[in-house]
């Protein structure tokens, strides 16, 4: 992400390769409460796969200002925001808030 809410700094990368799915991943951890966010960048090498999202209910869809369309949710207070194109998919978990959750997801290149 180009942008992160203040306070976040990157505490580790991750980067896997499976048989069905590379990914990196970025775990950013806040300076001031006891809580991560994560952002997540898979290629799955099977266009019928993609990752599931658990939430409390049914999250909506966004539209980024390039007009790419994503899902935002929540978990336990945590909010979520899911996307694709083509067999990539991104994800960005974290306790932010949903307006801070929606300018990381556009302002992700």
């Amino acid at each position: 992400p180009q942008w992160i809410p203040s306070g976040w700094s990157i505490h580790q990368y991750t980067v896997g390769l499976m048989s069905n799915v590379s990914s990196l991943t970025i775990t950013y951890a806040h300076s001031e409460v006891d809580t991560m966010m994560t952002y997540t960048y898979n290629i799955f090498f099977d266009y019928n796969l993609h990752m599931a999202v658990e939430q409390d209910g049914a999250g909506v869809y966004e539209t980024m200002h390039d007009g790419t369309e994503f899902y935002v949710t929540t978990n336990m207070g945590y909010h979520t925001a899911v996307w694709h194109t083509d067999n990539v998919e991104f994800m960005v978990t974290g306790e932010v808030t949903k307006n801070e959750m929606l300018r990381i997801v556009d302002e992700i290149k």
